[in-house]
This record gives structure tokens, C-alpha cells and sequence, in this order.
């Protein structure tokens, strides 16, 4: 049954809609936090699974991403989207049951956890451009400055990630059944901020929409063509490879090795990363919007770097946590900044479609850098896990200061 477009009662809805999206998007994120924790931890700790295995499953969990998050800023372009992310954050709570059943029953097996993480995959590949692609039309409608507005829902995206993160450290101690049924309730709790939203309709008459394949096209020409948006795309998407790959199997690998830390360890590697986040978004946004953003960023990748390349040492645990943060930080600013270029830049009518385009880019290496780094690791050894993809990522930030206009790219009036 459709569900209803309409807006809710006056006395049902705050002064601020901006606030009731903020909710949904937390308890969205804190229950993929949770499963940030959960799904390593099952594959690394509870089935106990080799680097190559780790890294295998790391790129599953990602891999939905890559082959249909086109398709999802495609799809949210052309519908009303505030009961269109209400059915998706509806449905991402199937397989969660289902795995509590498997759990319960004691039949987990890797490829059971495969195919467990595909599902949440597929449907946050819909659920993200839609979500991100919805600010922008709040902002504007509450008069709301738009890259403001992005760097504190970016923050608040990375503390519900803290939150669920912590959460999901708790999975040594209490079991996995009790942290799935935490996540349908942040599920709910996010429905409940999206019914507080106004309808959201598409911007164009559903007899100007021409096949599916040709507007995801339309998106990728609109993101090639515009020169603040294709560069930050290009470095983004380029990068993300190597340190995502590092990110999602390197580190886990180094817990598990080096430091022999558990659940408890994994969420505080996560948290301490977020944390990062969370405070270079707080930073950015008490300054004067960042004039010449492509710099700001293509110096945070700098950052990430040098944040890289000191874990690879093997520091001290200690030290090791707050290097995490230091890379937070770095990954904070440049993922604030490069969202802002992109949604400032993009035309409102295929918003979705250009931000499902720069979300493929930050997410979509994933996949091909967790299997790249699981097989480095397995054959080469960590340290050389790391220093590699660290030589392809300084040969990708030359290549994009000589050949692209990024390191000049500014904010529009």
C-alpha cells in the first residue's frame, strides 16, 4: 500500500525540519556503525577467517555500492523521496531478521555472512543518494546556507557512527543477536524523523523522464562537464582505492596481529576515526566558508597520507589510536569540503544522479582495494599492504595537480 505523500498535522511537525532530517539520518548511520563492528568482527574474530578471506568479504559488504548506486540516484531523481526512504530503511531491516535467525539457530557460516551483508549493501546503494540528495531542497527551504548545513549533517552522520560503533564493540560481551535488534530500532528511529519531513516530489514531469540507462548517462556527462565537480570526483574516486583498502582490511588485520584486540578493539579503532571526523567538521564549520576548497582537500589527502604511513610502522597501541584520529581529522574536512562542492555545483533537477555519481567514487573502490590489500597482506605482509598502495596514491595526487584544475578550484559566489 502506497504511503501517503502528504505533509503530517501542523501540531506533529518542529519549527525546524532540518532537525527531524538530522534523526533519521543519525539512527540511520549509528545502525550502519553498528554493523561497521559486527560484520568484521563475525568474519575476522567469531569465524576466524585468513587476510585473504578478510579482504574478500570486506569488498562483498562493499560491492553493492559500486553496482547500484547509479541506478539509486537514477531512481531518486524521478520520485517522491521522502516515501521512497521510508520503504528503504523499512526494508533494510529483512535481512537483519534473517540473520538473527541464522545466529539463533547456529548455522552461521562465511558464505551465510556473504550473503547477509549483500542485503543492507544493495539497499543503502538506493537509500544514500536519495538521503543526501534531500538536504539541499530542506536547506533551501528552511534558508539555510547549504555547505553549513552539509558540514553539521556530516558531523552528525560520523557521531551516530561513534554511537553505533561503540555499540557494536559490545559484540564480544553480549553476542551479535542483541546488537541486530539494536539496529531495527535506530532503523525505526530514523522512519520516525523521515515522517516528519514534507513530501519531497520530483522536480520533473514524469513525461520527461527517458530511460533509466540514459539518465544515469545524463549524470555521469552533468559531473564530467562541470569543472568544480569532476576533478574533486576524479581524486576521490582514484584514492579511495588504496586508502579504503587499507581502512576496511589493513587495520583490522593490524588489531587482530599486532595488537591481538577484539570487538572492543575494532570499535575503538572506528570511534577514534569518527571522532576525527567529528572534530575537523566542527572545525570547518566555525571558520568563514573555505574560499579555495579544492586546495583544502587535495592537502587533507596529504594528511590521510602521512596518517598511512604511520600506522604502517607498527607504532605503539596507544599511538596507533591516535594516529586513527589524526586521519580522521584529514578525512573529516576533505569529505566535508568535497560534498559541498558537489551539491553546491550540481543542477537541483539531477542532484541525485551527480551525488550518487561522487558517492561512487568515494565508496566504490572500496571493493577492489579490500580484495588488493587482503592479497598484499596475505603474500607480502602488512607493512608492505600499506606502503604500496601509499606509492599509488602519491602518483595519483601529482597527476591531479599537473593535469587537473583542482588545487584552483574555489567557492561560487
Amino acid at each position: 500500500m502506497p504511503l501517503p505523500s502528504r505533509s503530517a498535522p501542523p501540531g506533529a511537525r518542529p519549527a525546524s525540519e532540518l532537525g527531524w532530517y538530522n534523526l533519521a539520518l543519525a539512527g540511520s548511520v549509528a545502525a550502519g556503525g553498528i554493523q561497521g563492528v559486527l560484520f568484521p568482527w563475525l568474519i575476522t574474530v567469531h569465524l576466524d577467517k585468513s587476510a585473504q578471506w578478510v579482504g574478500v568479504a570486506q569488498m562483498m559488504s562493499m560491492l553493492p555500492t559500486l553496482l547500484f548506486v547509479l541506478w539509486g540516484g537514477a531512481i531518486a531523481d524521478r520520485i517522491e523521496a521522502r516515501a521512497y526512504l521510508i520503504r528503504l530503511q523499512l526494508a533494510i531491516n529483512i535481512p537483519h531478521l534473517a540473520l538473527i535467525a541464522v545466529l539463533a539457530a547456529g548455522a552461521l557460516e562465511y558464505w551465510v555472512a556473504i550473503l547477509y551483508v549483500l542485503g543492507p549493501g544493495i539497499i543503502s546503494a538506493f537509500l544514500m543518494p536519495a538521503r543526501d540528495a534531500a538536504i539541499a531542497r530542506i536547506a533551501m527551504r528552511e534558508n539555510r546556507d547549504l555547505g553549513r548545513a552539509i558540514t553539521a549533517a556530516t558531523g552528525l552522520q560520523f557521531g551516530g557512527q561513534i554511537v553505533g560503533f561503540g555499540l557494536g564493540g559490545l559484540a564480544s560481551e553480549i553476542g551479535p543477536i542483541p546488537l541486530l535488534c539494536i539496529q531495527i530500532a535506530l532503523n525505526l528511529i530514523s522512519i520516525l524523523g523521515l515522517t516528519r519531513i514534507h513530501p519531497q516530489p520530483p522536480l520533473r514531469q514524469p513525461e520527461d523522464h527517458g530511460a533509466i540507462l540514459g539518465e544515469i548517462g545524463d549524470g555521469l556527462a552533468a559531473a564530467r562537464s562541470d569543472a568544480r565537480i569532476w576533478p574533486t570526483i576524479l581524486l576521490l574516486g582514484t584514492s579511495s582505492i588504496f586508502f579504503m583498502g587499507v581502512y576496511m582490511v589493513g587495520l583490522p588485520l593490524m588489531i587482530r596481529d599486532i595488537y591481538q584486540g577484539g570487538s572492543g578493539a575494532f570499535a575503538l579503532m572506528n570511534t577514534a576515526f569518527m571522532g576525527g571526523v567529528m572534530a575537523g567538521t566542527f572545525a570547518l564549520s566555525r571558520f568563514r566558508p573555505v574560499r579555495r576548497q579544492g586546495r583544502l582537500i587535495m592537502m587533507m589527502l596529504l594528511g590521510s597520507s602521512a596518517a598511512m604511513l604511520a600506522t604502517s610502522l607498527h607504532p605503539p597501541e596507544w599511538a596507533f589510536y591516535l594516529i586513527i584520529l589524526c586521519w580522521g581529522v584529514s578525512g573529516g574536512i576533505s569529505m566535508s569540503t568535497s560534498r559541498a562542492i558537489v551539491q553546491e555545483a550540481s543542477e537541483p533537477a539531477m542532484r541525485a544522479r551527480i551525488v550518487s555519481v561522487y558517492q561512487l567514487a568515494q565508496m566504490g573502490g572500496g571493493p577492489v582495494g579490500s580484495l588488493l590489500v587482503g592479497a598484499l597482506s596475505g603474500w607480502l605482509g602488512l607493512t608492505l599492504a600499506f606502503l604500496l598502495p601509499l606509492s599509488a596514491i602519491a602518483a595519483i595526487w601529482i597527476s591531479v595537480f599537473l593535469f587537473t584544475p583542482l588545487w584552483r578550484v574555489g567557492r561560487n559566489a
